[in-house]
């Protein structure tokens, strides 16, 4: 329960963010608040954002469940960096990015965590993690 519940929490997090181009030109006492409100612009409009809440849903059951086979941060902060790294290379790693359907890449201006194929990629991981998350033994190393 407390993975799914943090899985959210995670989601949601990552959904709330600033505006994109929010500039205060002279002094508005209101700034702060109108920034905070727009913020959650896109969980007020939930239909594009959907496909990337449950992305990121997957993305924190895959960290929280690392973290829990290791006991550690370092398994989930090295798969958070990777799929952030991911995340950012796809579009520039994709010569002709309208080729690739929106329902497997993902939309948006950093897609991946909205399609198909990142929800993929989470739940193999999902499924690798006890074999990555194991200690080696010293004939292995």
């Amino acid at each position: 329960g407390a993975l799914v519940i943090s899985a959210v929490i995670y989601s949601l997090a990552h959904v709330v963010r600033s505006p994109a181009k929010f500039y205060v030109t002279g002094f508005d006492a209101t700034a702060g608040l109108v920034t905070l409100a727009h913020s959650f612009d896109q969980i007020s409009h939930p239909g594009p954002a959907v496909p990337v809440i449950i992305g990121l849903f997957l993305l924190g059951i895959v960290l929280g469940e690392a973290f829990l086979l290791t006991g550690t941060v370092y398994l989930s902060a090295g798969l958070h960096a990777g799929f952030v790294l991911g995340s950012k290379l796809w579009p520039k790693l994709i010569e002709n990015r309208s080729a690739i359907p929106a329902w497997l890449g993902g939309p948006g201006p950093l897609p991946l965590i909205g399609g198909v194929a990142a929800w993929v990629m989470a739940l193999v991981l999902f499924a690798l993690l006890p074999t990555l998350s194991r200690p080696r033994s010293s004939a292995e190393t």
